[in-house]
């Protein structure tokens, strides 16, 4: 998957709620923005979407990986390798760079 790329990051503690540790780690990229609107079956306009640029979105990554991101310039167009996350297989998560 190429993607344009933003950041990586970890985040892990505690939680004050459960208890129970976290790791939280996701690659940040942009993807350009575009209009929309959605219509009713009858054609009305039910909303619309107006958008200049590009929008952030995150994949997950594999923690232990989130060092080969670390000499990635901002902006750069990179080749994400995915495989499916062993927590939850139905999902997939950033393992390295192709």
């Amino acid at each position: 998957m190429e993607i344009q790329y933003i950041g990586a990051n970890c985040r892990s503690g505690v939680s004050e709620k459960s208890g129970r540790p976290y790791t939280i780690a996701e690659l940040i990229y942009m993807v350009p923005d575009e209009h929309g609107k959605k219509e009713s079956e009858s054609g009305q306009v039910i909303w619309t979407y107006t958008a200049f640029g590009n929008k952030v979105r995150t994949l997950p990554v594999d923690p232990t990986k989130l060092s080969a991101f670390e000499k990635v310039n901002a902006g750069a167009m990179i080749q994400v390798q995915l495989e499916p996350n062993p927590d939850n297989p139905t999902r997939n998560h950033v393992v390295g760079l192709k």
